[in-house]
C-alpha cells in the first residue's frame, strides 16, 4: 500500500497592507467624519435640512432676507470630496440672503445668530439636484452637500416695508374667488385696460408669510418685470382683475402658491402687488 505523501504547506498569508489615505490638497480640509448622513442629534427641518451647531453663536438676531451676511464656508459632498473652502479667499465671503443660489443654503444660514458655527446636510432638491436626476455637465455637484457655515457678521435691511396688521389670515370683509382667492383694493387704478395672458407686466410688490416674515419684495420703488404666464396661478388670477396704477392685497392660499417648490413658504401668502405698467 502507497504511502500518502504530506500535503504541501499553505503559503503565508501576505501581511495586511495598511489603508493609505492622501492627505489633502493646499487648501483643503479634511471632510468630518459624519459627513455621509447627519447623526440622530441633528436639528431637522420640514424641507430635509439637517443641522447639528458646532459653535453657540453671540448674536441674538437671525438673518433674513434681503439682509446682508459675511460667512466662511466649507463644502462637502457626501462621499467626502470638499468643493468649496472660502477660506481660501481670505476675507469672509459677503452676500445678500436672497441672493444665495442654494435654497437649503438660505434656509440654514436663517437659523444662525451671528458667532454661531453650524455643519448643514442640504439634501439636492435644495442644492443643484439629485443625484443622477440631470447631467452633472456644469461642474456643479449632484446629490446632498454638506456646509460647514461660520456666521461671521450680519447688517439687517432697513428699507422693508412692516407686515399689515391682518397678514395672519384672510380678514372677514375680503373678496373672494371660487379658487379660494381673496383680495382687498388699497389704490383704485388709473388705466384702462387689463392685463391679458399674454402680457408682460411690470410690477411693485411684497409678499409676507402669515407670522409677517418679508420673503419677496421689489425694493427702491423699482419695479420689476414678469410674464404673466410664468407666474403662480394667485397671481394670474388677480392680476387679471386689475388696471395699471392699481394697488391690492392678496391672500393666496398653498394651493394657488408654490406648491412644493423648495425655498418657497408652503402656507398662505399675503401680497400687496401694484401695477406700474402693462406690455402689450
Amino acid at each position: 500500500m502507497a504511502c500518502k505523501g504530506k500535503e504541501p504547506a499553505a503559503p503565508a498569508a501576505a501581511p495586511e497592507k495598511p489603508v493609505v489615505v492622501a492627505p489633502p490638497q493646499s487648501g483643503e480640509i479634511a471632510a468630518p467624519s459624519d459627513v455621509a448622513a447627519p447623526p440622530g442629534n441633528a436639528e431637522k427641518t420640514d424641507t430635509g435640512l439637517a443641522c447639528i451647531v458646532l459653535r453657540d453663536g453671540t448674536g441674538t438676531e437671525h438673518p433674513s432676507i434681503y439682509d446682508t451676511v459675511q460667512t466662511h464656508q466649507v463644502v462637502w459632498t457626501a462621499d467626502g470630496k470638499m468643493h468649496m473652502n472660502t477660506g481660501n479667499r481670505g476675507a469672509p465671503v459677503e452676500f445678500d440672503v436672497t441672493q444665495s443660489v442654494l435654497p437649503g443654503l438660505r434656509e440654514a444660514i436663517e437659523l444662525m445668530v451671528v458667532g454661531e458655527k453650524r455643519r448643514c446636510w442640504i439634501p439636492g432638491r435644495l442644492a443643484f439636484g439629485e443625484e443622477g436626476a440631470t447631467p452633472a455637465t456644469d461642474g456643479r455637484p449632484r446629490g446632498t452637500l454638506v456646509y460647514e457655515i461660520d456666521l461671521v457678521s450680519l447688517k439687517k435691511a432697513t428699507d422693508l416695508p412692516e407686515a399689515p396688521a391682518d397678514v395672519a389670515a384672510v380678514p372677514a370683509d375680503a373678496e373672494r374667488s371660487a379658487s379660494g382667492l381673496a383680495w382687498r383694493v388699497l389704490k383704485e387704478g388709473t388705466g384702462d385696460k387689463n392685463p391679458t395672458m399674454g402680457s408682460i407686466v411690470s410690477l411693485l410688490y411684497t409678499g409676507w408669510t402669515p407670522d409677517g416674515k418679508v420673503f419677496m419684495a421689489t425694493r427702491n420703488g423699482i419695479p420689476k418685470s414678469s410674464m404673466m404666464g410664468r407666474m403662480i396661478p394667485g397671481w394670474r388670477e388677480g392680476l387679471l382683475l386689475m388696471k395699471q396704477g392699481e394697488k391690492r392685497r392678496f391672500w393666496v392660499p398653498p394651493e394657488l402658491a408654490y406648491r412644493g417648490q423648495p425655498g418657497r413658504p408652503q402656507t398662505l401668502v399675503v401680497y400687496d402687488i401694484e401695477i406700474a405698467a402693462i406690455s402689450p
